[in-house]
């Protein structure tokens, strides 16, 4: 349990990180939900859609190439080395934009009037600081600063909403220029500072290794890098493909207006990709280190039933406690509330697919995330195509549910195959449904009892919490005398 324990740890960490950070970034979607209209912050998710795409282009799938290949020895020239090769493609693709901005202001089908080529420059500005920037936060990563990332991440956000505020409540209220410019070139220039003031934090870093560079070891990197690169591609099409294809594919007379709700409802299930997100950040470091060391491969038999718990308790309670949790937006986006369950449980899957998927990152199989990606997206893509024009954004919610599904199952067989570990499914599977049950049932039960929901509410989250306890072979009594004894420690 003591490397269990360090997985937990890390992931504790990085969780209240990416939550604050996260926390305080949702909190300004009830502001938006406010001040800007539904169809503006439809279409600021449509351009961040594009920017999450780009993210993975740029960064090359250097992140987990920086953890495959960093040593005690090679630590500067790696990060040098793969830094400037991001920074030298990142920057290129800038100029490009600045250079030919009709060519990819038709591309990308930006059609917001006057502000498209300000957009254009403002995205590719953050996709080249932000993917410059991932490689030095990798760098925390792998040595376990933990807390030192979590403080950069956090003081990053903390820039950001304060300048969104400033730009958004007082700065575009002011007489003449300032009141004239587009909303959503200050929520993009609030974001672009503040990615900028990461960069500068790590200047003295930058300084050290920006003059080294080993074209040798960026073919190795690369060359295992690239179909992650792919994968990478693929995975963030999958997340984000709806918001793109609701625009075009929605019958209603405002389809900009139809994404602003499925993107505002969107982020009520954030907590379970914040969960999914900050096990992702420790487990992929946690991984190498293990697997170099030639660990049990049970621990990640249990690291997958600890995972799937608590994302089980987290489904459960933005379920269960949704009327409470709605209460913070704009009563017109209530309607998207529908997406809440498809949202969940795809963003669990998905993390349980991030969990399956590392037989091919240690047998050095990358191609297949690229597959695997592919054909996720492809059944996301055909499936919105069939759905959107009959249901709208819930057609989008439930397609990327089953895009992660079968992306998880074929996962899990093909690891069975190459690299078997004998994972808990058929328990999983079966607790996994009982909770669905329990918690669907109770929210069902809703539209009866009207505002006593909470007298419901709370024994079913009880009985869930007593699933999950029985899942993990966990007794209560056992639970609460540890509880106890820290707390008497203490």
């Amino acid at each position: 349990m003591g490397k269990l324990s360090t997985l937990a740890s890390d992931t504790v960490v990085y969780g209240a990180s990416t939550i604050l950070s996260r926390l305080i970034g949702w909190l300004m979607m009830p502001l938006y939900t406010h001040v800007v209209s539904k169809s503006i912050y439809g279409s600021f998710s449509y351009i961040y859609s594009f920017i999450s795409i780009f993210l993975v282009l740029v960064t090359l799938g250097f992140e987990t190439g920086y953890f495959r290949f960093v040593t005690g020895d090679n630590k500067d020239k790696l990060l040098g080395t793969l830094s400037n090769a991001v920074l030298g493609f990142g920057g290129m693709l800038l100029c490009a934009c600045i250079a030919f901005p009709s060519l990819f202001v038709s591309m990308l089908d930006f059609e917001f009037g006057a502000s498209n080529e300000t957009f254009l420059w403002l995205m590719m500005s953050i996709v080249l600081l932000d993917s410059y920037n991932a490689l030095f936060f990798a760098e925390l990563r792998y040595e376990r600063q933990s807390m030192k990332y979590a403080l950069l991440r956090l003081l990053q956000v903390l820039v950001n909403v304060i300048l969104t505020v400033f730009f958004l409540f007082y700065l575009r209220n002011q007489e003449g220029y300032f009141s004239e410019v587009h909303d959503i070139t200050y929520m993009m220039l609030a974001n672009l500072v503040g990615s900028l003031f990461a960069t500068v934090v790590f200047i003295k870093r930058i300084v050290r290794v920006i003059v080294t560079i080993d074209f040798s070891l960026f073919k190795t990197v690369l060359l295992y890098s690239l179909p992650l690169v792919g994968m990478g591609f693929f995975g963030q099409a999958n997340t984000n493909i709806e918001k793109i294809l609701i625009r075009h594919l929605d019958t209603s007379a405002d389809s900009f207006e139809q994404l602003g709700i499925y993107s505002a409802c969107y982020k009520i299930g954030v907590l379970m990709s914040i969960f999914t997100q900050s096990f992702r950040m420790a487990f992929e470091p946690f991984f190498f280190k293990e697997n170099k060391d030639k660990g049990d491969t049970k621990i990640y038999s249990d690291a997958l039933n600890y995972f799937v718990a608590f994302g089980l308790l987290i489904f459960a309670g933005v379920m269960l406690y949704w009327p409470l949790i709605f209460k913070i937006i704009e009563q017109s986006y209530w309607e998207g509330k529908v997406i809440l369950p498809y949202i969940l449980i795809g963003q669990l899957f998905f993390g349980v697919y991030y969990s399956l998927s590392l037989w091919y990152k240690v047998t050095d199989r990358t191609y297949w995330g690229i597959i695997m990606s592919a054909i996720g997206l492809t059944v996301n893509t055909v499936m919105n195509f069939i759905l959107i024009p009959r249901i709208g954004y819930l057609g989008a919610a439930v397609s990327t549910f089953v895009g992660y599904t079968v992306m998880m199952a074929l996962t899990y067989i093909l690891g069975q195959k190459y690299y078997p570990i004998a994972y808990s499914v058929g328990r999983i599977s079966i607790f996994m449904l009982l909770v669905v049950i329990v918690v669907m049932g109770t929210e069902y039960s809703y539209q009866y009892i009207g505002n006593y929901w909470i007298a419901v509410s709370v024994p079913a989250m009880v009985l869930t919490i007593f699933l999950l306890l029985r899942f993990l072979r966990l007794d209560i009594r056992t639970v609460v005398s540890a509880v106890k004894s820290k707390i008497g420690r203490k």
